[in-house]
């Protein structure tokens, strides 16, 4: 059996979603988790945030979420089953998964159904040697493979349109209006890390400078898009920028004082892993005591909560994707199995997603 993956999703909105109950060979289970806060419209961005009072303290998951609800998916006897689940993107109606075994999985939304597969392994136009990730605007999803430097484009419905070529090697990317923002891998000394390109791979502007990273750090992912901002990390660093309109500009500043400013205790410094930013808050991730912690900063008063979740209270919190204000994550069910206090219902599915 393919290895089972739980995905944890937190939502800083309301939706709605619909119930199937038929007995699915296959689904997805969606959970929405609400954090509280204020009605009122949400403050500045505040450029520097201290991050303390981490090291000891563990926060409840319950203690931030205020609602949970659930939502099936289906893949029928006619389909490939899903492996571990490598990137995800939702639209208000669609859910596309790709794998790694390079198969992308469209999914209705409303219905639940699996809609279409795509395998397409190659070197031709309208083929891909690895997805690396995915990306929406008005209809036309775009595929980035690092791999053959290009970005492959189709309909809604994952009906090959047209190939973008590339001059580097992207790790990761994100659509604008008039092109696309892509990190790039291929640095060298003095090289800049994010490059803006229109929409024939027609490089327009680079930007922030790059540091030495060794390869296993390509696993986070660099880029956010949140309604019409952009944002973007260099890993290695803890400055999150944010790109709109082609203006490059420092949006915030993670501070670790008890142990960055202090490296006589033989701590390593500690820097940004996952960040995610949303309508009223940032939040990002990082390791300390070989566990990941978190800083979820409120811009209403700017107050943070800062520690790891302790995952014996209940549900886990691992986001690493977001789409708008949702924050979505993958957590092993093997793992959810040894979770004294939350057993959910996977013995019979073949993967979990919980939003």
């Amino acid at each position: 059996m393919k290895k089972k993956l739980f995905m944890s999703v937190l939502a800083m909105g309301v939706v709605a979603l619909a119930r199937f109950t038929k007995k699915p060979i296959f689904y997805f289970s969606i959970c929405l988790l609400l954090l509280s806060c204020s009605n009122n419209s949400s403050k500045t961005e505040l450029c520097d945030i201290n991050i303390s009072g981490y090291e000891d303290n563990t926060m409840d998951f319950a203690s931030l979420a205020s609602k949970v609800d659930t939502l099936y998916f289906y893949v029928g006897k006619e389909f490939a089953s899903v492996s571990m689940i490598k990137n995800i993107y939702m639209t208000d109606s669609l859910l596309y998964v790709s794998d790694f075994n390079n198969c992308i999985s469209l999914f209705d939304i409303g219905s639940g159904k699996l809609l279409k597969q795509l395998v397409n392994i190659g070197h031709a136009s309208n083929e891909y040697l690895g997805i690396e990730a995915i990306a929406e605007m008005n209809d036309t999803v775009y595929i980035l493979d690092s791999n053959s430097r290009k970005v492959l484009e189709y309909d809604k419905n994952l009906n090959y349109l047209d190939k973008v070529s590339l001059s580097f090697v992207p790790w990761d990317f994100e659509v604008t209006e008039d092109g696309f923002l892509f990190s790039k891998m291929d640095v060298a000394k003095d090289d800049n890390r994010f490059i803006h390109t229109d929409k024939k791979g027609t490089i327009l502007n680079a930007d922030v400078a790059a540091s030495p990273i060794g390869q296993e750090l390509f696993l986070c992912k660099s880029l956010i898009r949140h309604n019409n901002d952009y944002y973007l990390h260099e890993l290695m660093s803890n400055d999150i920028y944010r790109w709109k309109e082609g203006k490059m500009s420092k949006s915030y500043t993670v501070h670790f004082p008890n142990i960055n400013e202090n490296e006589a205790n033989g701590k390593q410094s500690l820097f940004i892993k996952d960040y995610f930013v949303t309508t009223k808050h940032f939040i990002c991730s990082f390791m300390y005591d070989h566990k990941q912690n978190y800083c979820i900063y409120f811009k209403e008063d700017g107050t943070i909560k800062t520690g790891s979740f302790d995952i014996n209270s209940g549900r886990p919190f691992s986001p690493i994707f977001q789409k708008g204000d949702s924050l979505i994550g993958i957590y092993s069910t093997d793992d959810i199995k040894s979770l004294p206090n939350w057993k959910p219902q996977i013995d019979d599915c073949a993967l979990t997603l919980f939003i």
